[in-house]
């Protein structure tokens, strides 16, 4: 399991924190709409890949990294809630299950990489 954060509170965010399929996601010039869903009978779960970024560990010599985390496949498994206040930042909260991909070995789940920025 993964649990993050989605700190930016747009509707493609939300599309992939309730596990919606890309099609639910419209666009026009003036408006973006996203549709909720039910699903059918039959229907598979979405699965996408995650790339998360954030800090990392100095070097010994005192070089700045960033550290990587790459999710070959997750799907998003649980309930997510957010709220709307005018103090606060939205954000979606949202965790995800990795599912292995037997085509990476030692990294059917994925990876973790640190590197200099």
């Amino acid at each position: 399991m993964v649990n993050t954060t989605l700190a930016e509170a747009a509707l493609e965010n939300l599309l992939v924190a309730w596990g919606q399929q890309s099609a639910t996601l419209t666009s026009t010039s003036s408006t973006t709409e996203l549709g909720i869903a039910a699903g059918a009978l039959g229907d598979e779960p979405v699965e996408r890949s995650l790339v998360a970024v954030g800090p990392g560990p100095k070097t010994a010599g005192g070089v700045k990294r960033e550290r990587l985390y790459h999710a070959r496949r997750v799907l998003s498994v649980e309930t997510t809630a957010h709220s709307v206040k005018r103090s606060e930042a939205t954000v979606f909260p949202v965790s995800f299950r990795l599912l292995p991909d037997p085509n990476f070995s030692g990294q059917e789940y994925g990876l973790i990489r640190d590197r200099n920025i």
